[in-house]
């Protein structure tokens, strides 16, 4: 039985008809399955029906028959459930709070009851709590939740027929388009619903003839004459009502022909309407429901008329629609929904592939799919037996990471290839280089300049991997050709038209405010917007103090009722006693007048789904992203500063103060150690700042112009000297006569801030339509771009979008399978090679959880791969949304080499020491000294993280052997996780959490990470061996706590050295670049001093010269670069009045650069390295965030 049949097999043909006759019932095979499942009427069990989008409520509404209906929390839901017991009238009660039902025993009593109902034969007796009530065996309960399945409580799922009411893309298009259409024109509606009723009605009597017909021959007497004759008549009365029903489907499809415009707004509406309903996951407060959403659909149907241009039409429709669901998200969101929606849209289109998706997604392209075919130009093998041989790359200017991007984007899809292979041959190497060096690549047409037509994704792909520095512009663009080709600007970057908002109010809702950080900025809008309409605006601040405070509330708002006013109930979330009125108090108010309720809610709250379902949405948190932020504050600098100076520079030097504050405040969230606390700095600065600007422009210098905004306005709260001098530079930087007339960053002041005296209007303009567009870069905050450089929402590739492209896949999935929990999992056979690339073999990487790569394996199962420079392994599939059959080999195949990995993996991890080796060495080294003290614990670190790796394999490998019987690796969900992440070579999760904070990141290659603890193992070794005094060089990244190391090593030189007697805060440890490296050293440096090797630079790039001077040049992969051997001595530590960089006038010049343990989060250095330079200054290095660091992660 196929699973289209299940809806038959549930309820019969006949109830099936009458379903797919249903107008409010999508007509897809999952809300099928769910109706079928919801009305069958031998479940003894209730229905508990999830609908967090009420649809199954809408469904239900509009279904014939008597049904009564009721909200949980109504105080009339008990009559009404006396009533239709005894009655027999189906009841649904909506808005169940699943988790309050276990602790109400009516409740509880009336789920148990439907067992006895079942078997009842007539009316029975039920006690349901204090009551006995005489129930009609024909009764129906029906509830619906908007809970999470996982929320509902255990008791209660055990007596419920829990269903998830979800449908397909396709039920909601033919739902949406018979709504567009019954609006647009009802004379077509009324035919088309005919046409429908009349193919009912025909496959009706199909199944009542077929029914006649197997009766008939199920009988004793068939071969009668009669028999004969009755069969022969139902037969002809079966192909009358056969013919009858395929012409009414026929006209029904020669009526479509005129529904070209409706329809194509219907299929891109469910796209969208998909991507909102996904974008619930991210956050609670963005749940909305079916009817909402319907209505801004056929609000844009109403207002585009007939109109024939049906491209033109979808494409505003498509913008209309994101505009009114984006204002809703918090602006952190804003680009998800924004990428999200453009990417679904494509692919509705035919012109983005999962496997395309996947790969932008990935945090580096390429780094989590298998490379092959990528071979230097001495040749080399490709796994599965194809090989591109491109060779070295085309042009000398073209660096060697865009050409490994570039193959490794061949090496994955087959449409670049052909473009790769001809790159020098069609005389293209001056287009190509304006793609590699250009300021803004985002704005070249690649279709066009190759010749070559190349849908948006695909030109994205390649713009991203050529330009990973400008990947978040290329998005932007991206975005912007699918939403909205003819604008210049994005919505999601842009402003909230709060007057725009009010035109969107209907009867019934409210306006759900929602804000972050500084609610006094919603009460600014609001007020102002009240003003400008004329209108008066009462704020209710709600505190949560009880009855009377609800009371004094309700009286407010029947008196903006009666005076028309606009009311503002603020902070609704202290108070949930009113979140559960409110929703009753907007269902019974007012529907007509320009009485407008407001509310407002903090965006870390969670509010009732069904409040969620009656407002409109709107995120009022301060701005976030770079343009958004620019306009806020030169609409605030209009109100405190325009019109003061009629000079040309004043007007640049109020858009550069904008300009710093939003990138002191942006860099902290683009690199780790931008600063080295965390400052701060809100609107008021800004304001304090341009009030300053505007009252003494005239008579003070430019000088004491940065000394007020670096000392006193944003300087007065910054407590280190690093981020003193950094905010000193940065200001320096932005604020002087000549800044404004230079490029910052690749970015160009408007020419529209040189004319004095400009208005508000022009400028904002200028700012929205600047060429190129002012996204941020790397380039505006001082820093170099490498890839842990985080510009705009990019992190969101990564955290947010895998998740939300999950849950569409797997609701697409959905249509094919019953659930995710019934998918098949197969496994298959793949090959894992090493592919040379020069002299260094890279390992390549398996992503056990990305579809893309399951996809190429089918492609690589059937075409009998070998194995090359590897060893053949299984990948096992995985229970995922829109997985694949990956192969057709029994799971028998992946034991072995399971196996033999798991061997070759417990033969190279070391054990660790036995305590009585550790005790004998170190009774060397004296017992009892700080040294010994620390490196016992460094020892017993590592063989608690040793020996847990080795159990774990050990485990496995029990249970893989022969001589174990049944699954028993199933057993333990760890050895799970372990088997899967070494067939995919990936690092068990069980492992990271063995060897904590000093692991290497979970997404190296298990080849990398293993490596690395063996290193440490036996550097550890090496030190306790040799001990303090004789190991030549230290590894400090080796240490699981480095700082306590240093802390010994202070200690016995304070002790040793009597010029430094004193308290050990009164000296510190500074490092000096050397030309040698570890490998050089043999004797250990004089008494006092450290040889260290395995340091990391960051942010700018290094090349071993003579002088070892660092220069401002950025950095080549791999990032960070490894220096060389550093000597490491210990001075006394200078006065705090004096703790600052050191000051030199002149070059060379001298910079502390700081030494971290990791770039992980933020920390105190451990010590500083000095840096020379003859051209660049400390002011330069720390707007570069120049640090090092004792590990490579």
């Amino acid at each position: 039985m196929s699973l289209s049949d299940l809806p038959n097999f549930i309820l019969g043909e006949t109830s099936v008809h009458h379903l797919n006759g249903a107008q409010s019932l999508p007509q897809d095979l999952s809300t099928q399955i769910s109706a079928s499942l919801i009305i069958h009427p031998y479940v003894p069990a209730w229905p508990l029906i999830v609908d967090k989008l009420g649809l199954a409520t809408y469904w239900l509404k509009a279904r014939e028959g008597a049904t009564v209906f009721s909200k949980y929390k109504s105080p009339d839901v008990l009559d009404s459930l006396w009533r239709c017991m005894t009655e027999g009238v189906s009841l649904v009660v909506s808005e169940v709070e699943t988790a309050d039902l276990p602790s109400h025993k009516l409740w509880m009593d009336v789920l148990h009851c439907k067992d006895q109902l079942h078997r009842a034969q007539g009316p029975l007796k039920i006690n349901i709590g204090e009551r006995k009530i005489e129930c009609s065996p024909q009764f129906q309960l029906l509830l619906t939740t908007a809970d999470a399945v996982v929320a509902v409580p255990a008791e209660v799922a055990s007596l419920t027929n829990l269903v998830v009411f979800r449908s397909e893309r396709e039920g909601l298009e033919g739902l949406l388009l018979d709504q567009a259409l019954k609006l647009h024109n009802a004379k077509s509606f009324e035919e088309r619903q005919q046409l429908k009723k009349v193919a009912h009605t025909q496959a009706l009597k199909l199944v009542s003839v077929e029914e006649d017909m197997l009766k008939l021959l199920a009988g004793k007497n068939w071969e009668d004459q009669k028999t004969a004759k009755n069969l022969l008549q139902l037969n002809k009365a079966y192909e009358d009502a056969q013919e009858s029903m395929h012409q009414a489907l026929a006209a029904g499809q020669t009526n479509d022909h005129h529904l070209t415009n409706l329809r194509a707004m219907a299929n891109q509406a469910s796209v969208i309407m998909e991507v909102v309903l996904a974008m619930g996951a991210l956050h609670p407060v963005y749940w909305t429901s079916f009817s909402y959403i319907q209505y801004v659909f056929l609000t844009f149907v109403e207002q585009a008329g007939t109109r024939t241009q049906v491209d033109e039409t979808v494409q505003k429709m498509i913008h209309f629609i994101y505009v009114h669901f984006m204002r809703g998200y918090l602006e952190k969101d804003r680009f998800v929904f924004s990428l999200l929606l453009a990417l679904e849209i494509e692919a509705s289109r035919g012109q983005a592939k999962r496997e395309e998706r996947e790969f932008l997604m990935s945090p580096t392209p390429g780094r989590q799919f298998a490379v092959k075919g990528v071979v230097t130009e001495g040749g080399g093998g490709a796994v599965g037996g194809s090989c591109l041989s491109f060779g070295k790359k085309p042009f000398d200017w073209m660096t060697d990471a865009q050409w490994q991007m570039l193959l490794t984007l061949a090496s994955n899809f087959d449409w670049i290839q052909e473009i790769l292979d001809r790159i020098t041959k069609d005389s293209k190497e001056a287009f190509w280089r304006s793609v590699g060096e250009t300021i803004a690549p985002e704005l070249i047409n690649i279709s066009e300049g190759i010749g070559y037509k190349l849908f948006p994704l695909q030109q994205l792909l390649i713009l991203k991997a050529m330009r990973p520095e400008r990947a978040t512009q290329c998005i932007m663009a991206f975005i912007s050709a699918v939403l909205d080709p003819k604008a210049n600007k994005l919505a999601y970057d842009t402003p909230i038209d709060f007057g725009r908002l009010t035109k969107s109010f209907r009867p019934g809702l409210a306006c759900l405010l929602v804000y972050g950080e500084d609610p006094n900025l919603l009460l600014t809008r609001l007020k102002q917007l009240a003003s400008r309409a004329q209108r008066t605006l009462v704020v209710f601040t709600v505190h949560g103090t009880g009855d009377e405070e609800l009371s004094a509330m309700a009286e407010h708002v029947e008196t903006s009722q009666s005076q028309g006013s606009w009311l503002l109930l603020h902070n609704i979330h202290t108070s949930p006693p009113l979140l559960a009125q409110l929703v009753t108090m907007l269902e019974h108010a007012d529907k007509g007048g320009e009485w407008r309720l407001w509310l407002s809610s903090h965006a870390d709250h969670t509010l009732p789904t069904a409040l969620l379902h009656k407002v409109i949405k709107v995120s009022t948190d301060s701005p976030k992203s770079l343009r958004a932020m620019m306009l806020h504050s030169i609409s605030s600098a209009a109100s405190v500063a325009f019109n003061v100076s009629s000079r040309p520079e004043y007007l640049p030097l109020l858009h550069n103060i904008c300009m710093l504050h939003a990138l002191l405040r942006l860099r902290r969230d683009m690199y780790t150690h931008a600063w080295t606390e965390d400052y701060i700095w809100t609107h008021t600065n800004l304001v304090d700042a341009l009030s300053y600007v505007a009252q003494e422009f005239r008579s003070v210098s430019w000088t004491g112009i940065r000394f007020m905004i670096s000392e006193v306005f944003y300087g007065a709260t910054v407590t280190s000297c690093m981020d003193a001098l950094l905010l000193s530079s940065m200001v320096d930087y932005w604020i002087h006569p000549g800044g404004p007339r230079r490029e910052h960053g690749h970015y160009y002041i408007p020419a529209l801030f040189f004319t004095p005296n400009s208005r508000l209007a022009p400028l904002l303009q200028a700012i929205e339509g600047a060429s190129p567009p002012l996204v941020l870069t790397a380039d505006l905050c001082g820093f170099h771009y490498t890839p842990v450089i985080k510009l705009g929402w990019m992190d969101c590739l990564v955290s947010h979008m895998p998740t939300l492209c999950g849950i569409l896949e797997q609701h697409k999935s959905q249509a094919m399978t019953l659930g995710h929990s019934f998918s098949v999992v197969q496994s298959t056979r793949l090959t894992v090679s090493s592919l040379s690339t020069g002299s260094t073999a890279v390992p390549v990487q398996l992503s056990r959880l990305s579809l893309f790569y399951n996809a190429q394996l089918e492609k690589r199962a059937g075409s009998g791969a070998n194995t090359v420079q590897g060893v053949e392994l299984c990948l096992s599939a995985l229970p995922k949304a829109a997985l694949h059959s990956l192969g057709t080999d029994p799971l028998l195949h992946m034991e072995q080499p399971l196996l033999q990995s798991v061997d070759k993996l417990i033969e190279a991890i070391p054990t660790g020491w036995k305590k009585n080796v550790v005790f004998e060495r170190l009774k060397k080294h004296g017992s009892d000294s700080p040294f010994t003290l620390f490196i016992h614990e460094e020892c017993d670190k590592m063989t608690h993280c040793l020996q847990g790796i080795h159990t774990s394999l050990q485990d496995l490998q029990s249970v893989l052997l022969p001589t174990c019987l049944g699954d028993a690796i199933c057993e333990h969900p760890y050895l799970v996780d372990l088997a899967l992440s070494i067939l995919t070579l990936a690092v068990p999760k069980h492992w990271l959490e063995l060897v904590g904070s000093s692991a290497p990141p979970g997404d190296w290659p298990l080849k990398d990470w293993v490596r690395d603890l063996v290193q440490r193992y036996t550097f550890i070794d090496r030190v306790l061996t040799g001990g303090l005094i004789k190991t030549p060089t230290y590894w400090l990244g080796g240490f699981f706590n480095p700082q306590a190391f240093l802390n010994v090593v202070q200690q016995s030189i304070i002790k040793s050295c009597c010029s430094l007697s004193g308290p050990a805060e009164q000296v510190m440890f500074i490092a000096d670049l050397t030309a040698r490296d570890k490998d050089h050293i043999r004797d250990p440096p004089a008494e006092g001093e450290l040889f260290v090797h395995g340091v990391y630079l960051w942010g700018v790039g290094f090349e071993k010269t003579a002088t070892l001077e660092l220069r401002d040049v950025a950095p080549k992969p791999p990032v960070p670069i490894p220096l060389p051997l550093l000597h490491l001595t210990i001075i006394a530590k200078p006065e705090p009045s004096a703790g600052q960089q050191p000051e030199t006038k002149g070059p060379p010049y001298l910079y502390q650069c700081p030494v971290y343990v990791s770039n992980r989060g933020h920390s105190s250095p451990l010590f500083t390295l000095n840096v020379s330079s003859n051209e660049v200054g400390p002011g330069k290095w720390v707007m570069r965030s120049l640090a090092c660091t004792l590990r490579q992660f």
